[in-house]
């Protein structure tokens, strides 16, 4: 039975306290709150899955005494599963090569991190349906008696009007035009934009967690070639499924198809942004160069990323298009 250090125990009070920052330092806490899941992933890519599971335990068990206990489900969802999702496939090797990897073999005997980003991403479907299923009772908990909208009120609705008023309720002595431009900021798929912006945290993690451990000589797997990175062919497809359901589809159903869609575009956008290292090493600066690309990239927002899914959908398709064989030639059968 293989040992887990105490370091493992550590890095899940220290997940717990980097989680739970957000209650004591406010400002700070929001940024310290993004880098939860890393010693999680530190634990699990350094162990494999005991140690991930071990700084888990840990973790939830501090929780439990520096949070209200309300907050444990929220840690569990959104830091936990999926630095033991990580921890399960990175650890794992590729399919066909009948035994444990080992760091000789090279990365390419490992579990690839495209394929580990596209089963991240799927991991988050389930989160929309929990969504779906308890956004009417938290709206008649939330919403104000004399509010128009209803249990039965379209989940489009529900989540402008709570966003609406969490808005107002936090910022009541704000000048009334600000809290409309506040207001217009919001959008139209919160619950998308949300998950996808909490699987590019869980991603740029794992990608932290394995740089960490590997500069320490402990990584239990070699760190892999990122500009190789690839998907595997559900992924693109089910992506391109639900956006054209989000579009033709009415109601609620297309809602939530929109705002999965939107999640499931997060590892096209980063296949999008190895076409963009791969040029910028054709250019004299390319290190110039990528800094301007991510200063355009903030700036640009929405237009960027919907450009770089664009462009990681069309390198998927270029890297999997079908080749019809010719007539055999002379010689060949």
């Amino acid at each position: 039975m293989t040992r887990i250090p105490h370091q493992a125990i550590l890095a899940g009070l220290a997940s717990a306290m980097l989680f739970s920052s957000v209650l004591y330092v406010p400002v700070l806490g929001l940024l310290l709150m993004q880098a939860s899941v890393i010693p999680i992933m530190v634990s699990g890519l350094r162990f494999g899955i005991p140690g991930a599971l071990v700084a888990g335990l840990s973790a939830g068990a501090a929780t439990l005494v520096i949070l209200p206990t309300a907050m444990l489900p929220t840690y569990v969802c959104l830091q936990l599963l999926p630095a033991l999702v990580v921890a399960l496939l990175a650890t794992r090797p590729v399919h066909g090569l009948g035994r444990a990897p080992t760091q000789r073999d090279g990365f390419e005997a490992w579990y690839p991190p495209g394929h580990i980003l596209a089963w991240l991403s799927a991991s988050g479907l389930p989160f929309l349906i929990l969504f779906a299923l308890g956004l009417p009772a938290y709206a008649t908990a939330i919403l104000p008696p004399d509010s128009p909208l209803h249990q039965e009120a379209p989940l489009r609705d529900l989540v402008t009007e709570i966003m609406a008023a969490m808005i107002s309720e936090f910022s009541a002595d704000t000048d009334p035009a600000v809290r409309a431009e506040l207001l217009k900021s919001i959008p139209a798929n919160v619950p998308g934009t949300f998950l996808a912006y909490w699987l590019t945290l869980v991603a740029v993690g794992g990608v932290v967690a394995q740089w960490w451990v590997s500069r320490r000589g402990v990584a239990r797997r070699p760190t892999p070639n990122y500009l190789a990175l690839d998907l595997p062919g559900w992924q693109p497809g089910l992506f391109l499924a639900l956006g054209l359901a989000g579009v033709t589809l009415p109601g609620d159903v297309g809602y939530l198809a929109a705002n999965a869609a939107i999640m499931l575009s997060v590892p096209l956008v980063f296949l999008g942004l190895v076409l963009v290292h791969e040029a910028a090493r054709t250019l004299p600066q390319p290190k110039m160069a990528l800094v301007g690309f991510y200063i355009l990239f903030i700036l640009g927002s929405s237009v960027s990323i919907i450009a770089l899914t664009v462009a990681g959908f069309v390198e998927f398709a270029v890297k999997r298009r079908i080749v019809f064989p010719g007539p055999p030639g002379p010689g060949k059968t």
